[in-house]
């Protein structure tokens, strides 16, 4: 299980998302969105809407989790952090944060 960072060719956009399946598994499903009317993945929609490409072939993985829950917890943390402008939905988990720095870490 894997926290991963996609990012636009033609802007500064990004998403953060997690995947239980292997990460080129989870890039096809994002791909497959674009031939299905599918709203459901924000990359897709990105593309439709804007006409912009995503760097299919540089996916970042940020991190890993042993659990489901450990992921989401994290994923919840990164996009919170970094503030990705295609994330539709930005709390997997709702948590409690208490800021003490400037930085999360993880």
């Amino acid at each position: 299980e894997v926290i991963y960072k996609a990012c636009c060719w033609d802007c500064d956009d990004f998403y953060i998302g997690k995947t239980k399946r292997r990460l080129h598994d989870r890039k096809t499903g994002h791909f497959k969105a674009l031939t299905k009317n599918d709203r459901s993945s924000a990359i897709a929609d990105h593309i439709k809407t804007t006409g912009h490409n995503i760097k299919w072939d540089n996916f970042d993985i940020l991190s890993s989790g042993k659990t489901d829950y450990h992921c989401e917890i994290k994923e919840t943390l990164f996009i919170h952090e970094l503030k990705p402008a295609l994330n539709i939905n930005v709390d997997s988990e709702k948590l409690l944060l208490y800021q003490q720095s400037s930085s999360i870490v993880i």
